[in-house]
């Protein structure tokens, strides 16, 4: 049985900043894939990508500032938009939705590509525990990436 978007990933010890597309979920069949990624900006109301399922939670240890500077979407040269980032706090936690995409790698790297034209001020990512609402001490899922 392959894993489905509501079944929590497996802790990964190689979890931290990612280079590219995140591992697969853990499970007995490797053809499925599952990529949850967390928006927390205008991710949340316009995604772009074709995604299964959304879960509405928290990241920890990030918040949600406005204070990045951006031109290509919106926003001149002498007068940048301001555009939503997040920043690194301990005792933060940011409100979002988490996307999950399943089906294969071809849905998954059309999702990815779409978020890296989509996301290119980036500075990293990397793949966090995300958490529901009744239960910020349990992961819902694992490896989220942002």
């Amino acid at each position: 049985k392959s894993p489905s978007c509501s079944s929590p990933r497996a802790a990964d010890p190689t979890r931290g900043i990612l280079s590219g597309v995140p591992p697969p979920a853990r499970g007995k069949s490797s053809s499925r894939m599952v990529l949850w990624v967390f928006g927390y900006g205008s991710l949340i109301w316009n995604p772009g990508f074709d995604f299964d399922e959304k879960i509405l939670g928290f990241i920890k240890g990030y918040k949600r500032t406005f204070n990045l500077a951006c031109i290509d979407h919106r926003g001149t040269p002498q007068h940048p938009a301001r555009t939503c980032t997040l920043e690194s706090e301990d005792e933060a936690i940011c409100w979002g939705i988490a996307y999950c995409v399943k089906g294969g790698l071809e849905k998954e790297r059309e999702a990815m590509q779409y978020l890296e034209r989509r996301e290119c001020e980036y500075d990293q990512k990397i793949s966090v525990d995300f958490y529901k609402d009744g239960n910020s001490l349990e992961p819902a899922v694992t490896d989220v990436l942002v």
